[in-house]
């Protein structure tokens, strides 16, 4: 890897490298156009961090105005990835049966899920939003996997629950409160 910015862009390489810290104190690769590398990482983390709820909302309202076409382009990728798709389903599901607890009261489980879909619509009808049911430990997590039962779930903001996505956030029953 070149030492120097001008040898990198008269190669047309991307990356040099040279080895002093940059102003935040990393001693990284660095990018021709944007510098430290680390640095570059950091501000983009933080960005996407703060513009993840507007993003959110502005997604969602996209997807609300666009329906038809989004089942349109959904409609021809099943078409067009059906071998994939139930390879894809069946890997799933036998992992979900490997997750989950044969000796559960399902009736129980069933019960506090009804429950938590009407606790989702009444709020929804108190405060003028959408509400989730969230996995607190998500069920396909990178580093955990929680499981599809009772214990696992809570009501939360659909905002919320669409920024946590996989995410190990919120795993303490009301914790999404202190957001």
């Amino acid at each position: 890897m070149l030492t120097k910015r001008s040898e990198a862009i008269a190669a047309g390489d991307d990356y040099y490298f040279t080895g002093k810290p940059c102003k935040r104190g990393h001693v990284t690769k660095r990018h021709v156009r944007t510098g430290c590398y680390e640095c570059t990482k950091e501000i983009q983390k933080s960005y996407r961090e703060r513009k993840a709820v507007s993003w959110a909302a502005k997604n969602a309202k996209w997807r609300q105005e666009n329906k038809d076409r989004i089942a349109e382009i959904d409609a021809e990728y099943r078409k067009k990835n059906k071998t994939g798709r139930k390879a894809q389903r069946l890997k799933y599901k036998t992992a979900k049966r490997a997750r989950s607890v044969s000796i559960r009261n399902d009736e129980f489980d069933l019960l506090v899920f009804e429950e938590a879909q009407e606790l989702c619509q009444l709020r929804a009808g108190e405060t003028g939003f959408l509400w989730h049911i969230d996995h607190m430990l998500p069920l396909r997590a990178k580093t955990v996997s929680g499981l599809h039962v009772a214990e696992n779930i809570q009501v939360i903001p659909a905002v919320l629950n669409l920024i946590k996505g996989n995410k190990l956030m919120f795993t303490e029953r009301g914790s999404w409160l202190a957001s």
